[in-house]
């Protein structure tokens, strides 16, 4: 890490060592040259250019101003999602769904980022990821900032840390420029001598323009942000790490890169419990009263009256080795779980339980829970989509966790389908080797498609199960923009509860 700010100006390097290591591509020099003229050539890209809001590397600095000395709490290891402001200005960053990278005075959801980690070479390094455009800060060779999509040298940053109230800088892997935000308004980029406007820090949502309060420190093990522990090991000694969307695990290899740990990495050795432990919830003496005293958002929603622990059709799955079961076109039961009992409710009212209709499963964010307990699922615009595998749905759907201590839990909607109402195909996507996830399933009957049929579908249940190392973690497309809106919800649940009881405030976490 960096020496802390100096008492006053002064010209010195400010790049890491790591910077002048090999800068190859994450993609093949072709694709990265289309990717880039896609992005450079765009008409929003031009009308950037021309409007101003697009900043050279050699633009003319002003006089270097002063930064805030007033003393701060720093808040170490936030998780969730958080504001990145000017130390200097005040402002803070953003973007805009075209692409525009914004620093404003007031905060929203356009506001809103975390970090995700960079992995092999880009080791130590992390994405500026906006969560409402659903894509990363990105910098050109010739010092133009936007909001891209990708996985390109370009989006890379490092945190370098500069003092003891959380301020840091943004230095761009692949062009060396550092991020700056200014206080007459300029936002852009600048290569070289270091500027007390290229400060920044991060900020909880929930704290006003006015107060430093709220300054924060992103998650971070072993000197590398956007990380924390995921309770496993990996070959029985190597910490195993995840990131803000709790979608991959990550371990750092014998060179200290750190590795997403994917189907061949668990082939070479399963992971194990680390700081996290079994709480083997299926064989607790009380385990609904547990759940409900120990998680915040299963007391949120048993003090809504939709839950109980003592509700008749309450179940509990006992333990059983994966695979031991047969499939018989319905819904499989889980195992080492258990189930809340809901008001069984359809195309947004409450309905007689239809027991006769087939079991399928249901996996989505935290923040639409409640609202699905409600009023059932929504017809979305390809549809609703079950599967008979609750697995499935647990590993690769059901996010974010639910934590207690460095135990991780998570929960999937059990559901009620009218038989003849679905069609059965593979998944979609076709990411991972699914018989991993699901043995005992063909993998052309992984997913039933419902079509726009709302009333065709009960939400009878919710299904808590503790996430085990042997269960895999992958990262794709929908659990990313599901995890986004997720962060963002918990945010807004933060500034709610800042105004106090009587204004809003729901009064439990999202991301605990």
């Amino acid at each position: 890490m960096e020496s802390p700010l100096p008492s006053k100006p002064a010209i010195h390097p400010v790049l890491p060592v790591v910077v002048a290591q090999s800068k190859r591509c994450v993609h093949p020099p072709v694709a990265r040259r289309a990717a880039a003229a896609v992005f450079l050539f765009s008409p929003w890209w031009f009308s950037l250019r021309h409007r101003g809001q697009l900043r050279r590397c050699n633009s003319v600095r002003g006089a270097i101003c002063r930064a805030t000395t007033a003393s701060v709490q720093v808040v170490h290891q936030h998780r969730g999602a958080f504001y990145v402001r000017g130390r200097q200005s005040g402002k803070y960053l953003g973007a805009t769904h075209d692409g525009h990278v914004i620093h404003d005075d007031i905060p929203t959801d356009f506001h809103l980022f975390v970090l995700v980690p960079g992995m092999d070479v880009f080791t130590g390094y992390v994405k500026l990821y906006h969560l409402a455009s659903d894509r990363s800060i990105f910098i050109t060779q010739d010092g133009l900032l936007g909001c891209y999509h990708g996985d390109f040298e370009e989006h890379w940053w490092k945190m370098l840390e500069r003092d003891d109230k959380g301020s840091f800088s943004l230095v761009n892997f692949s062009t060396e420029f550092l991020l700056y935000s200014n206080a007459d308004g300029r936002l852009g980029t600048f290569q070289g001598d270091y500027f007390e406007d290229q400060l920044f820090f991060c900020q909880r949502p929930g704290f006003g323009r006015e107060s430093l309060d709220g300054t924060v420190t992103p998650m971070e093990v072993e000197g590398l942000y956007g990380l924390e522990d995921a309770g496993f090991l990996w070959e029985g000694q190597q910490p195993v790490y995840t990131d803000a969307f709790q979608v991959r695990h990550y371990v750092r290899d014998a060179s200290r890169n750190l590795q997403g740990i994917g189907e061949v990495w668990r082939s070479l050795a399963p992971l194990s419990w680390g700081s996290g432990v079994d709480r083997q919830l299926a064989e607790m003496p009380r385990p609904h009263h547990w759940a409900i005293e120990h998680i915040p958002f299963l007391k949120h929603l048993a003090q809504q009256g939709l839950i109980s622990e003592s509700h008749g059709r309450n179940a509990v799955h006992a333990s059983r080795p994966i695979g031991h079961v047969r499939f018989r076109h319905n819904g499989l039961q889980p195992f080492g779980a258990i189930s809340f009992a809901l008001a069984a409710v359809s195309d947004g009212q409450q309905v007689p339980l239809q027991r006769t209709w087939k079991r399928a499963w249901h996996g989505s964010t935290l923040h639409r829970i409640e609202q699905i307990a409600r009023e059932g699922l929504k017809v979305g615009k390809k549809g609703i989509y079950l599967s008979p595998s609750f697995q499935y749905t647990f590993c690769l759907y059901s996010l974010p966790d639910l934590r207690v201590g460095n135990d991780r839990f998570r929960l999937v909607l059990e559901v009620r389908v009218r038989p003849g109402a679905f069609k059965e195909h593979g998944d979609h996507y076709k990411f991972c080797e699914l018989q991993h996830v699901e043995p005992c399933i063909p993998l052309d009957c992984l997913e039933w498609e419902v079509g726009k049929d709302a009333a065709a579908v009960q939400v009878v249940a919710l299904t808590l199960k503790q996430l085990q190392p042997t269960e895999p973690s992958l990262r794709h497309d929908t659990n990313i923009r599901h995890g986004c809106r997720a962060l963002i919800a918990d945010a807004g649940e933060k500034q709610r509860s800042r105004r106090g009881p009587g204004r809003g405030m729901k009064g439990y976490p999202l991301v605990n």
